[in-house]
C-alpha cells in the first residue's frame, strides 16, 4: 500500500508583480510513495514556465527531498491571469523553491497509508468548446473570445474580425449564416479522492478538466477593450474547482488541466473583473459539482498503490522557418513586413480568400518569431543550431488510472488518440508538464492554418512523435 500526502503554498512573492491580486496564486502538491517508488506533482497557477526553469526547480526539490528528478512533475495550468515564463526565469526559481519546499516537506512528513476512489465522467459540451473551425473557402480559423451562443447553447459567430486574420473580412457565402464552433472538444472530467486508511479522513482530491484557464483574462482584457484597472492576478476556474472540492470533501484540492491548445471554456461574454470572477466561479464550481455528483453515486474505495513512474527524453524537430541562430531573428521582422505587403496586395487584387488567409497566417508567424523563440518556447542556441527541441515525457500509474504528462500545449485530438490506443477512460492526459514548448500543432492545422499554425516552432511531424513516445510510456505503465 502506498503512502500519500498533500499540501499547498501561496507563491505571490516569487516574481515581480505588476498588478494587484484578486486571489492568491498558488502551488498544490501531491506526494505518493510505495517501496522504492516515489512521485511528486506540483500544480501551479502559472500561465507557463520555460523548460529550463522547470528543470532547475525540480533539481532543487530533488536535492532537498531525495525524490529522483525524473519522478517530479511540474504542471502549469495555462492561466492567462498569472505570470508567464519570462517572469519566472532565473532568480524567481530560487524564490519559488523557498516558497514551496516547506509545504512539500510537510506533505512528505505527513504522508500516510491511503485509500483511493475515483470517477471518470463525460461532461459533454457543458463547460468547454473547440475554438477552431474550418470555414469553406477560407481555411481553419481560431477565435479566442467573443463567440455568441444560440438558444440551444451552441457557440457561433459571423464576425470575421474575431478570427485572427489581421483585420481581413472576406465576403464569402459561409458568413451569411452562423458559423458554429462545434468541432470535438475533450469531454473527460476526472475526480480522484484520497483518504487515510485509518480513520477515513480525506487527504485531498485531484480533479482534471481540459480548457484554457482564460475566463478572467477574457473578461478583463476583452480583446484589448478592457479597463487596465481590471487587470488582476486570479486563479480562474481551476482555483474555484479545487476550492469547491475542499469545501465539500476536505483536504487539499489539486486541479490538473488536460491538453487544451484548441480548447476554451464556454464563457459567455461579460466585461470587468467582477464579471470575470463570477464567471470563473460558475464554471469551476459547475465542473466540481458535476464531478461530485458522479463520484457520490458510487464511491468505491481500494488501497492506493503506486505503479511505475516512467519518463523519456525526446527531440522534436523544428520547422524550417525557425532561425538557425539568434543572429538571424532580426531577419524575421522585415520578412513579416514583406508578407504583409503581399497580404494587402492580395486583398486589392481580389485574390481568393484562402490565399489571403494564408498570407495573414504567414505574416503573423514571422511577426511573432522572436516571441516564439525567446518568450514562449525558450529555445537554446544549441537547439536552434541542431534543429531540435528537447522535451521530457512522463507517465505514472496511480491505482487504476494512468496519468500521462505531455509537454507544451497539445490538442484535444491527442487525448482522444492516446485513449483510443491504450486505456480508454482510465487514461488521464495532463498538459504542460515539465516546461513549455509552445504548441504541438497537428498536420491538419499546418495544412489549414489558424493560430496553431502560426504560433508554433515545431515541424509538422513533431506531434506524431510525441504521441508515439507517450503511448510507449503509457503501455509501460500498464505492464
Amino acid at each position: 500500500m502506498a503512502v500519500c500526502g498533500l499540501a499547498k503554498a501561496a507563491v505571490n512573492g516569487v516574481w515581480a508583480a505588476t498588478r494587484p491580486f484578486k486571489t492568491d496564486i498558488e502551488g498544490r502538491f501531491v506526494y505518493v510513495a510505495e517501496g522504492e517508488r516515489r512521485w511528486l506533482i506540483a500544480a501551479f497557477d502559472f500561465s507557463y514556465m520555460f523548460r529550463r526553469s522547470s528543470r532547475a526547480w525540480r533539481e532543487a526539490i530533488a536535492e532537498a527531498t531525495g525524490i529522483p528528478v525524473e519522478c517530479i512533475w511540474v504542471h502549469e495550468l495555462q492561466n492567462h491571469s498569472a505570470p508567464i515564463a519570462l517572469e519566472l526565469d532565473g532568480e524567481p526559481v530560487d524564490r519559488l523553491v523557498e516558497a514551496c519546499l516547506p509545504a512539500i516537506q510537510e506533505a512528505i512528513a505527513g504522508a500516510c497509508e491511503a485509500e483511493v476512489s475515483f470517477a471518470v465522467i463525460d461532461l459533454g459540451d457543458r463547460f468547454n468548446l473547440n475554438r477552431e473551425q474550418y470555414v469553406p473557402g477560407l481555411g481553419m480559423v481560431t477565435v479566442w473570445h467573443g463567440l455568441e451562443f444560440d438558444e440551444a447553447g451552441r457557440p457561433f459567430t459571423q464576425d470575421a474580425g474575431l478570427m485572427l486574420m489581421c483585420g481581413y473580412k472576406p465576403e464569402l457565402p459561409a458568413f451569411e449564416k452562423p458559423i458554429y464552433f462545434d468541432r470535438p472538444a475533450d469531454p473527460q472530467g476526472v475526480i480522484v479522492v484520497l483518504r487515510q486508511r485509518d480513520g477515513g479522513k480525506v487527504l485531498g482530491t485531484l480533479a482534471r478538466f481540459a480548457a484554457h484557464a482564460d475566463v478572467f483574462a477574457n473578461c478583463t482584457w476583452d480583446l484589448g477593450r478592457g479597463d487596465p484597472k481590471d487587470l488582476w492576478y486570479h486563479f480562474d476556474w481551476p482555483g474555484y474547482l479545487r476550492r469547491r472540492l475542499e469545501e465539500t470533501l476536505g483536504g487539499v484540492g489539486v486541479t490538473l488541466c488536460g491538453p487544451c491548445g484548441d480548447l476554451s471554456t464556454r464563457n459567455r461574454h461579460a466585461a470587468g473583473s467582477d464579471a470575470g470572477d463570477r464567471r470563473s466561479r460558475e464554471i469551476g464550481c459547475g465542473i466540481a459539482d458535476a464531478l461530485l455528483e458522479a463520484w457520490h453515486s458510487k464511491p468505491r474505495w481500494r488501497p492506493l498503490d503506486l505503479g511505475p513512474v516512467v519518463y523519456a527524453d525526446l527531440d522534436l524537430p523544428l520547422r524550417d522557418t525557425v532561425p538557425t541562430c539568434r543572429d538571424e531573428i532580426a531577419a524575421a521582422e522585415p520578412r513579416s513586413r514583406q508578407v504583409h505587403q503581399e497580404f494587402e496586395a492580395a486583398i486589392r487584387s481580389n485574390a481568393p480568400a484562402w490565399q489571403v488567409k494564408q498570407l495573414a497566417d504567414l505574416h503573423q508567424h514571422w511577426l511573432c518569431m522572436d516571441r516564439i523563440i525567446d518568450r514562449w518556447a525558450g529555445l537554446s542556441e544549441d537547439e536552434l543550431r541542431r534543429r531540435a527541441m528537447r522535451v521530457e515525457l512522463q507517465a505514472v500509474r496511480l491505482g487504476d488510472l494512468v496519468l500521462a504528462g505531455l509537454p507544451g500545449e497539445s490538442m484535444a485530438e491527442t487525448s482522444q488518440w492516446l485513449r483510443a490506443q491504450s486505456l480508454g477512460r482510465r487514461l488521464v492526459t495532463v498538459d504542460q508538464v515539465n516546461g513549455y514548448c509552445a504548441y504541438q500543432t497537428t498536420s491538419e492545422q499546418y495544412d489549414m492554418g489558424g493560430y496553431a499554425y502560426w504560433c508554433s516552432c515545431l515541424a509538422r511531424e513533431a506531434t506524431n512523435l510525441t504521441r508515439r513516445k507517450s503511448l510507449d510510456l503509457i503501455r509501460r505503465c500498464e505492464d
